[in-house]
């Protein structure tokens, strides 16, 4: 952005670092700016709720209110999130939905169109608040290096640009503040904690600075480390804020003044705010101590620490010793103080616990058998529950499942298998390869998750061949599957339903083939395909091949609803419900290789053939226990290694509007899940067959079904139990928002979603159909 570093180098802009407090989402970092306190996690979750109306920031303390309260007229154009937060604030306002990530353009466009009248009219309003999405949608759907990046950071230039010579040349008292509510980590996404997603941009602009300093700001952070800018608090803008335009500091702030803008004022109102900013922070450390500060007589260290600071800063009124007293506030603010409601927590804390002890007395009861799986699934589960407690466990919980499903392979070929049937030497070489292979995709994890770790994914970025080689492979195995999963039904129906699935698959590709190629900047196909994208186009009376991605997702939406129905019809009109479970298994496989990121359909087909060898390496041998565990390790191993982590900014966006025009938070969120889970989702379903096959012989379905779900109950309950007593043990640590808080929601969804989801409720119902 040549024209904003123009004004930092020339002394008209004064730029920071501004750090953003986890979770880094839009909700709760807007609520920071505005009344400058730490954030809710449950915000993060609010986030995407579009129609909720509890995050409203009508009855807080907000600079927003102050400037509503004095007369002010407040005009806001852009993230209907401050709609949300504000509803009865503003003077003029038109909000977009900032989730429909696909859209980079008419979300900002919605936003410049009113640009030049309010400049034109700028005695219509006291303040203007424009919020574009373009640069944090393309990061979701391209990250940070996509080639749409620097078309629109140089769009957003040029609206600086015309704001300042249009309207600061000619009004010298108005202040422009340029600002990111969050950054972005190496894949574009954010809500985590890493130095990308917290470090954003700040910028003071006014014609009336006059700054000078010996340190040019560069147009490019070449060390990513985000130090080439003086580093504050993002909440610090809020007192700084206040002060400036003459309104009450919100009463809920712990930010600070900023102190290069403090010397804009003579002696005497630099210490008239700063003991504003005092006297303000010193309520909100009476209420956290429940004490009045000046009292000396104290144990409590941190007490006595800020009663002296303070008594000293109103006795000298020292300037020094005024900083010293809110620096040392803020420090204990933000590490310290949370408001937690310990009914609530007690009583939803001793009931899951109940829950847990009944699961495992029933567990307890039911798993006589006294093999050497029994006897591994308690310490299995122990060990697992107890990395809840460790936050570097937490965080590299990828290599806790790496190295739990290597153990337990290796335990099944050497006492479990009988090794001198020569054939299943090679199947169980070929699952350990497979294994290798997929923890190689996307070296997962929060720590060691950087560029410069070698991923197969992004090898294969780098290479259009390779990707799209790997991607159509993996079509062929899933339609290939569907086709042979059918061999039951009469060949005319198999016929029609693989012709049909290839339609679907076709759709879906072309679809991703435009998607890929536009991130790319280009789009170069052969003369039969340039055919077909013509035809589609033409067909859909559309002006541009972009313009298709859309209508071809709906398409095969669309197909995959007729080819499930005409099967599931099928199986009614032939009452042969134990056939059909195959072919609607396969086409769902479909289904969900559609909803995956490009870079990972190698890892789907991986999941799918690691089961068909351990069907083959088993046979009907296996008890269920072992089935069991065996499956739930695949499902959380095969999660990590699809690039996915315990940290928010992890969720990846890039397949959670397919087919849609706008957004709609059911749609959006089972995409969301769908795209995320695809993988454990495969794993779990696909493992069925090979649970019945197996087992059967043994065991009554109705015996199978409870074990099945005593064992997962069994497994979430005793997790659970362990994270939530984690939670409660660190709630006053700083980890508990950027490790535990997002660990406890992942979890979350975990055993709601995919467990009582998939996992249960389908898995129930496809084995009573098998």
């Amino acid at each position: 952005m040549e024209f904003v570093h123009s004004l930092l180098n020339g002394g008209k802009a004064l730029g920071y670092t501004a750090y953003s407090n986890p979770p880094t989402v839009t909700l709760p970092r807007l609520k920071a700016i505005t009344t400058g306190s730490t954030p809710s996690f449950l915000d993060a979750i609010l986030n995407i709720a579009e129609d909720d109306q509890s995050s409203s920031l009508s009855k807080q303390d907000s600079w927003v209110k102050q400037l509503w309260k004095s007369g002010a007229k407040v005009n806001m154009f852009g993230d209907d999130t401050w709609t949300k937060l504000f509803p009865e604030y503003f003077n003029k306002v038109d909000g977009t939905s900032s989730f429909y990530v696909a859209d980079f353009t008419e979300v900002d466009n919605n936003v410049t169109r009113h640009l030049n009248y309010e400049l034109q009219n700028a005695k219509d309003w006291d303040c203007m608040i424009l919020h574009y999405l373009g640069l944090d949608h393309i990061g979701h759907k391209g990250g940070p290096n996509s080639p749409n990046m620097p078309p629109k950071q140089k769009e957003m230039d040029e609206v600086v640009k015309t704001i300042y010579s249009k309207h600061l040349l000619n009004n010298p008292n108005t202040l422009m503040i340029l600002l990111g509510d969050h950054g972005m980590n190496d894949a574009g996404n954010h809500g985590g904690s890493s130095a990308g997603e917290t470090s954003a941009g700040l910028v003071f602009i006014s014609e009336q600075f006059s700054f000078h300093s010996s340190r040019t700001v560069p147009q490019e952070d070449i060390t990513n480390s985000y130090q080439f800018l003086d580093i504050i608090q993002q909440i610090d803008l809020v007192p700084t804020l206040s002060g400036l335009l003459g309104i009450p500091i919100p009463k809920n702030n712990i930010g600070k003044l900023i102190p290069e803008i403090l010397n804009l004022y003579c002696e005497h109102e630099r210490k008239s705010l700063l003991f504003q900013n005092a006297y303000q922070l010193k309520r909100i450390l009476e209420e956290a101590f429940g004490k009045e500060l000046n009292e000396r007589k104290d144990d409590n260290s941190d007490f006595h620490l800020l009663s002296s600071l303070f008594a000293h800063s109103v006795e000298v009124e020292e300037e020094a010793s005024i900083h010293a007293f809110i620096n040392t506030a803020q420090d204990f603010l933000m590490s310290s103080y949370s408001d937690y409601n310990y009914f609530d927590i007690y009583f939803g804390f001793i009931l899951f616990l109940l829950c847990s002890l009944v699961v495992l007395a029933n567990f307890l009861c039911s798993f006589q058998s006294k093999s050497n799986v029994d006897k591994l699934i308690q310490p299995f589960i122990f060990t697992y529950s107890v990395t809840m407690h460790g936050s570097s466990l937490v965080e590299e919980e990828h290599q806790t499942w790496w190295g739990l499903i290597v153990l337990f392979s290796l335990f099944s070929y050497f006492l479990l298998i009988d090794i001198k049937v020569q054939h299943k030497y090679w199947n169980f070489f070929a699952i350990m390869a497979f294994l290798r292979l997929m923890r190689a995709w996307n070296y997962s994890g929060q720590k060691f998750n950087i560029l410069s770790v070698v991923k197969t994914s992004s090898l294969l970025q780098g290479s259009s061949i390779s990707i799209w080689s790997i991607g159509i492979l993996a079509y062929c195995v899933v339609l290939n599957d569907i086709n042979r999963s059918f061999n039951k039904q009469s060949a005319g129906f198999r016929t029609f339903i693989t012709i049909v699935s290839c339609f679907e698959a076709l759709s879906s590709v072309l679809a991703k083939l435009i998607g890929f190629h536009s991130a790319a900047g280009q789009l170069k196909v052969t003369p039969l395909l340039r055919f077909i994208l013509n035809y589609v186009t033409a067909f859909y009376k559309l002006d541009e091949w972009k313009d298709c991605v859309t209508p071809l997702l709906q398409l095969s939406f669309k197909i995959y609803a007729v080819t499930t129905a005409l099967t599931l019809l099928r199986s009614v009109l032939d009452r042969k419900s134990s056939h059909i479970f195959p072919g609607l298994l396969s086409l769902f496989n479909l289904f969900l290789l559609n909803q995956t990121k490009l870079e990972n359909m190698g890892l789907l087909v991986s999941v799918i053939l690691v089961q068909k060898l351990v069907c083959r390496l088993l046979g009907p041998s296996a008890s269920p226990s072992y089935l069991f565990t065996y499956n739930l390790l695949l499902q959380n191993f095969s999660f990590f290694c699809m690039g996915n982590t315990n940290a928010l900014s992890s969720i990846d966006l890039s397949n959670s509007f397919n087919g849609l025009r706008s957004y709609d938070v059911i749609p959006v969120g089972i995409l969301t899940f769908i795209s995320n889970w695809s993988l454990p989702i495969v794993a779990s379903l696909g493992s069925l067959q090979l649970i019945k096959i197996s087992a059967s012989q043994s065991y009554p379905i109705e015996s199978l079904i409870r074990l099945k779900l005593l064992f997962n109950m069994l497994f979430y309950s005793v997790a659970g139990s362990s994270l939530l007593m984690s939670c409660f043990n660190l709630r006053f640590h700083l980890f508990i928002w950027t490790v535990f808080s997002p660990k406890l929601l992942f979890f979350l969804s975990w055993f709601g979603l995919h467990n009582l989801l998939f996992d249960s409720l389908f898995g129930v119902a496809a084995l009573l159909s098998i």
